[in-house]
């Protein structure tokens, strides 16, 4: 962290697990969410917060490691309590005497430990739901571009906007790839919502009948913008290079994976089932 400072003489299997051991852990215990700005070298270094409370409310019982990776634990749990956290720098020394608490069962002790915490955290499971959820959406999405794809009516569609004098210009919206591609996104919009109020935030879940629908045309209106990024970017390619099966399917998994995951994880946490983390 900003002025802290290793000695030059450590070897370099000491300075690799202090150093990139630090970002790993940081990563694996707080990437994606807020407490990743907040806490920078989660492995080492001193941490200085206000425990009283916090403290008498933690099960110690319930601590994964009684050896090194016991203060990693504490500081993620202090973290995910909503403790104010502030690091302080250390500049270490060489040991010039006594023994070294680092072993070589350290490492994978910490590994271990950050590990169980990140996969029992209620948001890495919620994100592993939200996963498989999206592939089954991605599957709908596939398989509908393609048969919509083959449609005499998409053809007439994309046919007879085009004719249109404010679109007559853009050759974009003469591609039946365009449409079906646009019209596949919402077929997987529908499953999403669906299967991600029943089972990935189901704590969340909306249980009215009025609320559902409500949030259900709330929701396609947030996700309009993938509907937008499948309708270009997949009308792009074949217009482009060809209108054929491979160059729209590969088409389609680039644009989700690089457009539509990051940008429906976000509007489905902070939007549509607010959750905390």
């Amino acid at each position: 962290m900003k002025g802290g400072e290793y000695p030059t003489e450590w070897g370099f299997k000491r300075r690799i697990f202090s150093q990139w051991g630090g970002l790993f852990a940081r990563f694996i215990l707080f990437f994606p969410t807020k407490y990743f700005s907040l806490v920078t070298d989660p492995t080492t270094g001193l941490k200085a917060t206000k425990v009283l409370g916090l403290y008498n409310s933690m099960d110690l019982s319930s601590i994964k490691s009684r050896g090194y990776a016991y203060k990693v634990e504490m500081l993620y749990k202090f973290v995910r309590m909503g403790a104010n956290i502030r690091e302080i720098p250390l500049k270490f020394q060489l040991r010039e005497q006594g023994k070294s608490k680092i072993t070589p069962q350290t490492a994978k002790e910490v590994l271990l430990t950050i590990f169980q915490l990140r996969f029992q955290d209620e948001s890495t499971r919620r994100f592993f739901k939200f996963g498989i959820v999206g592939f089954i959406g991605f599957l709908i999405n596939a398989v509908c571009l393609e048969l919509l794809n083959n449609m005499l009516w998409i053809e007439k569609l994309a046919n007879s906007v085009s004719t249109l004098s404010f679109f007559s210009k853009m050759k974009l919206f003469s591609q039946p790839a365009s449409w079906a591609a646009a019209i596949a996104a919402e077929f997987a919009i529908l499953s999403n919502y669906l299967l991600n109020n029943i089972w990935t935030f189901r704590k969340y879940r909306l249980k009215k009948i009025g609320l559902f629908l409500l949030n259900a045309i709330k929701f396609n209106l947030t996700s309009f913008g993938t509907i937008i990024a499948q309708f270009v970017t997949v009308g792009m390619a074949t217009l482009l290079i060809s209108n054929t099966l491979c160059i729209r399917q590969i088409t389609l998994v680039l644009t989700i994976i690089l457009v539509v995951v990051p940008y429906n994880w976000f509007m489905y946490n902070y939007f549509i089932w607010k959750t905390k983390c």
